[in-house]
């Protein structure tokens, strides 16, 4: 191959590839992006609900997951059959309160062992992603709660709402794939008073 050949194709392929690296990292560090929604309507729904601490609280969410997947298929009355939302709510001290359910058209059929709870209107600040596997999804809502907490919130116009009876949401839709999931994290949030 002719010499000024290879030096034009370099000339030309290095640059693009240099380019292209570049906007792959800087798409990467991009990273997370939080929205805000207003909620006009609540949202009902029929499920299971306890009290925890946040020492409890890993242990309890698995427990309550486990007992909840094989009662939520025969819910009737759903509005959405691939999907499930959990919420907590701020108690006192350490405590909370989580919520799982499926989101119902109305409380028309409501089974004896299922507990009726709503996500109330309000502001919510929200991200979304995807995930494949039980670790991804831990490794994925972990990294979205710390920037939540360091970066979106300080940075923005909100603070988190702790008053709310759905401070921290977490909806999943499994309507993809056999073990991809869509998951939204939602955060109650309220305008900053700028007054000080």
């Amino acid at each position: 191959m002719d010499t000024n050949i290879i030096v034009a194709i370099c000339a030309i392929g290095l640059p693009a590839m240099a380019l292209i690296a570049f906007l792959i990292f800087y798409s990467s560090r991009q990273g997370i992006k939080a929205r805000v929604i207003k909620i006009g309507n609540p949202i009902l729904l029929v499920g299971y609900q306890i009290e925890t601490t946040e020492g409890n609280f890993k242990e309890d969410d698995e427990k309550l997951w486990d007992q909840y997947k094989n009662r939520r298929a025969t819910v009737e009355n759903r509005k959405e059959a691939f999907s499930s939302l959990s919420i907590k709510k701020k108690l006192d001290g350490d405590k909370w309160r989580y919520s799982i359910g499926t989101i119902v058209n109305d409380y028309s059929v409501t089974p004896a062992d299922l507990v009726k709870f709503e996500v109330p209107n309000g502001l919510y600040a929200y991200v979304r992603f995807k995930a494949n596997d039980l670790a991804t999804w831990r490794k994925k809502k972990e990294k979205i709660e710390r920037f939540m907490e360091e970066k979106w919130i300080p940075e923005s116009d909100y603070e988190l709402d702790y008053s709310t009876d759905a401070f921290e949401m977490e909806y999943h839709d499994k309507r993809d794939a056999e073990n991809t999931r869509i998951i939204i994290l939602y955060f109650a949030v309220k305008p900053k008073n700028h007054q000080a």
